[in-house]
């Protein structure tokens, strides 16, 4: 017997935590129960499932801690290993567990690193899943920037890592780019990792695009959180929308924002978008089930990854814009959804990597595109969700996803989980203090 166990608490609200709930989803479709090791406020849990959803999950809550495992004290280890041994006791069988990211993999590993018959598989949804690992953000210049090469102790700990997992078929990444990339930064070849796109659900929706605005409205609608790869992505737009207003006067653009962040992103973004060309509105944290209606009311989305599926997904023109920091804001370009290689993919990304696509276009363009020829945005929209359909539907991708979560032979006692040393756990922990009363 197997039991399918989730590691990835979280209070936040992104494309990995609804990946998570439509995979708890479609294992409730099956009548299968899963146990989600997690923190009492969960957001997926709390906020994502349906009440019938829930009755399929057993929730076993985590120690009251925020530090990633290398940085956490002996007792603090001893109580997760503590946890694990409960619910060895409790569930016969093989654990099959998902942790996505570094972080929550090390969390697994010492869960059960003392409990037999465990198999984890690990998720990479962004390019840098794992080098942003590297860096104390709190202190580093990186916080807003891409990673640079860092070949410390636990660079090498993590490429030692990555080649144990990919021969036990116990990783999944989301694109071709994903992969090349950490192929890349930790000089490796994975050729048993498997690349699956992000599973979606193509079914039909409630809400149903509204069509082109009236003729002198131009509506574009960003969805995703702020943070330091999708900032200057938004910057871009903005950028690309003032530039229409100036030569369309007549044309009243409304620019609107759906997302959040911590305040140093949503600082970031309001001190820039100040226009009196356009109207900014900015939405906020939207809940899922109010999404759909607001977003048919617009001529064009903006997205990355899950986000421009959504929007694709409604039969909206969808643009798919690239990741990036402030140094590569310059390079940073769009397509239209359905133009994406299957599992999306960024450019900027590839070109570090020396296996730039090129192809993407100018965010200005395909704005430009969209505002000057509206009776194309029925046949974009379309195209878009025929896109998502074809290339995303849950019920093809969701059992290959499935399959390779049973497939993990990685077992935690096959490697030693990644502990800094005593004092620099302590100076850790003072100086993240001081940041925090400051």
């Amino acid at each position: 017997m197997k039991q399918f166990v989730t590691l990835h608490p979280t209070i936040n609200l992104g494309g990995a935590e609804t990946l998570l709930a439509r995979i708890i989803r479609f294992l409730s479709r099956q009548n299968i129960k899963v146990i989600m090791i997690t923190h009492e406020n969960d957001f997926v849990y709390s906020e994502l499932l349906t009440a019938s959803e829930k009755g399929f999950v057993d929730i076993w809550c985590l120690p009251k801690t925020r530090k990633g495992v290398k940085y956490l004290y002996d007792e603090d280890i001893l109580d997760l290993e503590h946890l694990g041994q409960g619910l060895r006791s409790a569930i016969k069988g093989t654990l099959c567990v998902y942790a996505p990211y570094f972080n929550n993999l090390q969390l697994a590993m010492t869960i059960f690193r003392k409990s037999e018959d465990v198999r984890i598989l690990t998720s990479f949804l962004h390019p840098e899943a794992w080098p942003t690992s590297l860096f104390f953000s709190r202190l580093s210049r990186y916080k807003e920037s891409i990673r640079p090469l860092k070949k410390n102790k636990l660079w090498h700990y993590q490429r030692n890592l990555l080649k144990i997992l990919d021969k036990n078929n116990a990783c999944w990444f989301m694109s071709d780019s994903v992969k090349s990339y950490h192929e890349y930064y930790y000089d490796v070849d994975l050729p048993k990792s498997a690349v699956i796109p992000l599973p979606f659900d193509t079914k039909d929706h409630n809400a149903v695009w509204e069509g082109p605005s009236a003729h002198g409205i131009f509506r574009v609608v960003w969805l995703g959180r702020f943070d330091y790869f999708k900032n200057p992505s938004i910057k871009v737009i903005f950028d690309a929308l003032q530039s229409l207003a100036e030569e369309n006067k007549n044309t009243k653009i409304k620019f609107n924002l759906i997302g959040y962040g911590n305040k140093r992103y949503e600082k970031d973004i309001h001190s820039y978008l100040k226009s009196d060309k356009i109207e900014i509105n900015y939405l906020g944290k939207i809940h899922v089930s109010e999404l759909d209606d607001i977003l048919v009311k617009h001529d064009v989305g903006i997205a990355m990854g899950t986000s421009s599926l959504h929007i694709g997904a409604l039969g909206i023109p969808a643009i798919n814009i690239e990741a990036g920091d402030e140094k590569s804001k310059k390079k940073i370009k769009g397509t239209w959804l359905f133009q994406q290689p299957k599992g999306l993919a960024s450019d900027v990304y590839l070109e570090i990597t020396g296996k730039s696509q090129v192809i993407g276009r100018e965010i200005g363009c395909l704005l430009k595109q969209a505002m000057n020829n509206k009776e194309l945005l029925p046949l974009l929209g379309e195209k878009c969700r025929k896109y998502v359909r074809n290339n995303y539907d849950e019920n093809k991708i969701m059992p290959k996803l499935i399959n390779i979560w049973e497939s993990s032979s990685f077992s935690p006692e096959m490697f030693p989980i990644y502990r800094e040393p005593i004092y620099y756990r302590v100076a850790r922990s003072v100086i993240a203090k001081v940041l925090e009363n400051n």
